[in-house]
């Protein structure tokens, strides 16, 4: 009792055939989570933020997801407050957010943040800062 079950193989109320299930799950699992990026957020204080893969700031990362959460961990289910954005070719993404405090989240394949982030986000009316 308790235990999850396999969702490719188990049945839902109605008639379905074998594995569908399965494929409603993931579609529309897949088309809520999909459905929030490229949301830049609808606060009133509009910034950049710019990624880099060094230290130096002299390599921008091209391609990363990027998106804002007001808990650390980004599980709280209403806690994506905007996102899910992709990196330009200079590592920059817009966002347009409240004053507050905020968790940015990055993730790229074949790279691993998890040393830098989630990373704390100040917004004040005059811009955006590093916690």
């Amino acid at each position: 009792s308790g235990a999850a079950a396999d969702p490719w193989s188990t049945l839902i109320p109605g008639s379905y055939t074998a594995g569908m299930a399965g494929y409603i799950v993931g579609t529309y699992l897949d088309a809520a989570i999909s459905g929030i990026g490229g949301a830049t957020g609808s606060g009133a204080v509009e910034d950049t933020l710019t990624f880099y893969y060094d230290v130096a700031e002299t390599q921008p990362i091209d391609g990363a997801e990027v998106w804002i959460t007001n808990d650390v961990a980004g599980v709280d289910g209403g806690s994506v407050i905007a996102g899910t954005l992709v990196t330009d070719s200079s590592g920059i993404v817009t966002f347009a957010l409240d004053t507050g405090t905020y968790w940015v989240h990055l993730q790229k394949g074949g790279y691993n943040f998890t040393t830098t982030y989630p990373r704390q986000l100040t917004v004040a009316a005059g811009g955006f800062s590093w916690a």
